[in-house]
């Protein structure tokens, strides 16, 4: 989000446009349209899948995101999380419990991947989001303080606040190493969010306990498990779950 023409504000609208246009797409080669469309996402990709399926779920039979952005409803989510993570994690050593409270990992045996994440991502994440959603902000992104804020800052985060009212089956795949979009504020906040609209039936949550943010991750630290061969097997199991292949069980994803 660089511009307002490709502000997040404009991406759930842009992935509804690439359903119609790949459907149709299909339907010029193949003479016919899909019989049936699955939202597959990464990251802001899987805030997208969840997007989809909250406001417009007759476009799709499924969806599947991992390591998913969520964006609460009370506002905050990322705007919040990554200022307490760099405050954290200014001095020598972490405030391991600052940042348990943050959400973030905080095992002494992956301060590794946590400084990585430091140099690499919050920064540059942070001040991309507040340009976007809050752009009368000025000043050093890692002092950011929402709650200092105008109110208009917070309606923006309403605007693109995720429900959790979705309409169709969505299987959930998050890393238990995650230091970017961490496991409790994004993935189980966002199943509990789901819950609490009665529609846990439609979800699935798989926590995979040493999996970070970027399976990349793994060529660097050997202790990481990558997501991208689970996320395949998550997609699989979707499939079966809505066209009713034999051997689909519910409780056998759930983590």
């Amino acid at each position: 989000p660089l511009s307002a023409e490709a502000s997040i504000r404009r991406w759930p609208q842009r992935l509804k446009s690439l359903i119609a246009t790949a459907s149709e797409e299909a339907h010029q080669i193949a003479g016919r349209r899909p019989a049936r469309i699955y939202a597959v996402g990464v990251s802001n990709g899987g805030y997208l899948v969840r997007r989809l399926l909250e406001t417009s779920p007759e476009l799709v039979d499924g969806g599947v995101e991992v390591s998913g952005v969520f964006w609460p409803p009370q506002g905050g989510g990322l705007l919040e999380q990554l200022p307490k993570a760099l405050a954290a994690t200014s001095e020598a050593q972490p405030d391991r419990a600052a940042l348990q409270a943050a959400g973030f990992p905080a095992d002494p045996d992956w301060d590794a991947v946590l400084a990585a994440y430091r140099s690499t991502y919050w920064l540059n994440t942070l001040a991309i989001f507040i340009g976007d959603l809050d752009p009368s902000f000025s000043g050093d992104p890692a002092s950011y303080d929402l709650a200092s804020r105008p109110a208009e800052a917070r309606q923006v985060l309403a605007s693109i606040a995720n429900t959790g009212d979705i309409g169709k089956p969505l299987s959930s795949l998050t890393g238990g190493r995650d230091a970017l979009i961490t496991t409790d504020s994004h993935a189980r906040s966002y199943a509990d969010l789901v819950a609490s609209k009665g529609k846990a039936g439609l979800h699935e949550l798989t926590v995979v306990p040493d999996a970070t943010h970027s399976d990349g991750d793994a060529a660097v630290f050997p202790a990481v498990t990558p997501l991208m061969p689970l996320s395949h097997t998550a997609f699989e199991r979707l499939v079966a779950r809505v066209e009713g292949e034999a051997g689909y069980s519910a409780t056998s994803a759930a983590a």
